[in-house]
């Protein structure tokens, strides 16, 4: 019996901004991709793999050397390699819409609905369960595989029996358990580490255009967050810290867009950082019943004017000066009230 690890290659370098088709066709992984697969490394090198098989694509072979580092020499098995997606192969989906418009909105509704020429996924699933098989009868114990999000979804929909599977972020991890017979799903694109490393922050920040004054900004309510942690931990109060400083230093990552605070938990999910996303997300004001880390960051982002520390009063006289509407004003004295009620919960003194 052994656990098989699934991890899929990070972020490839895309020549532009926009989402590419990437079946056979390959790019490097990009600093983003690299900073994934540094995360992964830490977290692989305690769960006891005596190998490490990778697909042979360039993305995927990649993100394997930085899986391994010194601890192994990793495989190339050909049955792991992605799925090809026939005419649309290598092209980016602003094209694939142009030339294809019908079936890129059919495909919409309906995932599973492939490109013309594009490989069947069963016959995909089927020759990445044949590899797997061959490696799990030979590898004497617990080993970890390197491969791409189609075919990794086709082979976790043949074993749960054409059953849901989530999506997969970048060094999203899927694991089995193999009985010497016959594979089992354990779970499914999941990431186990949910505090992001700084330069993986920065490679966000970048992609996402957060402005510089938005970064400071940031750094300051990281900052003030901590302080208010620190005292909760003086009432006995212990909270996760790492989270929390990790929410705070991008919890503004989409601020020049509106509805910044859900758009940006909503890139955070995406990522695959669900925890991370759940501290985000009512940063900007909610009805908190305890404390929390989502409760201190949005408490910390209210004593903040940009990076110049404020009293409550102070931040919300400012804001109020913007409200042009009745409507408007309802919700700016909603969230006075509740940010009132929040500095009442936390016992913190400006």
């Amino acid at each position: 019996m052994s656990t098989v690890t699934l991890i899929r290659h990070g972020r490839p370098d895309f020549p532009t901004k926009e989402r590419w088709c990437l079946g056979k066709s390959d790019f490097p992984l990009s600093l983003e991709g690299i900073a994934q697969a540094a995360l992964a490394r830490e977290w692989l090198k305690g769960q006891g793999c005596l190998a490490l098989v990778s697909s042979p694509l360039g993305r995927a072979r990649e993100t394997a050397a930085i899986l391994a580092g010194d601890a192994f020499l990793p495989r190339i098995a050909p049955g792991l390699e992605e799925l090809g997606h026939g005419l649309w192969d290598g092209l980016p989906f602003s094209e694939i819409k142009l030339r294809f418009p019908e079936l890129y909105a059919r495909r919409g509704a309906d995932p599973y609905l492939q490109p013309p020429g594009a490989e069947d996924p069963s016959a995909g699933a089927a020759r990445a369960l044949k590899e797997l098989t061959a490696l799990a009868r030979e590898i004497p114990g617990d080993f970890a595989v390197v491969s791409h999000r189609s075919l990794l979804r086709a082979l976790l929909a043949g074993l749960t029996g054409g059953g849901a599977v989530p999506e997969i972020p970048y060094c999203g991890v899927s694991r089995l358990h193999w009985d010497g017979e016959r594979f089992t799903v354990l779970s499914m694109g999941e990431l186990p580490w949910q505090i992001p490393s700084p330069e993986l922050m920065a490679c966000w920040h970048r992609r996402c255009g957060t402005p510089e004054k938005i970064l400071r900004h940031e750094e300051a309510v990281a900052r003030m967050a901590d302080a208010i942690a620190a005292a909760q931990e003086n009432r006995g109060i212990v909270l996760n810290r790492p989270l929390l400083r990790a929410a705070a230093l991008c919890h503004d990552i989409l601020r020049t867009e509106p509805d910044h605070a859900k758009k940006g938990a909503d890139f955070l999910r995406k990522e695959g950082y669900d925890a991370l996303a759940a501290v985000v997300e009512p940063h900007h004001g909610a009805d908190f019943a305890e404390i929390n880390e989502a409760a201190v960051l949005c408490y910390a982002d209210k004593l903040l004017d940009g990076e110049t520390p404020v009293t409550l009063e102070e931040r919300f006289e400012k804001s109020r000066k913007k409200c042009v509407t009745p409507e408007a004003l309802e919700a700016h004295g909603r969230r006075y009230r509740e940010a009132l009620k929040l500095k009442d919960l936390l016992g913190w003194e400006e």
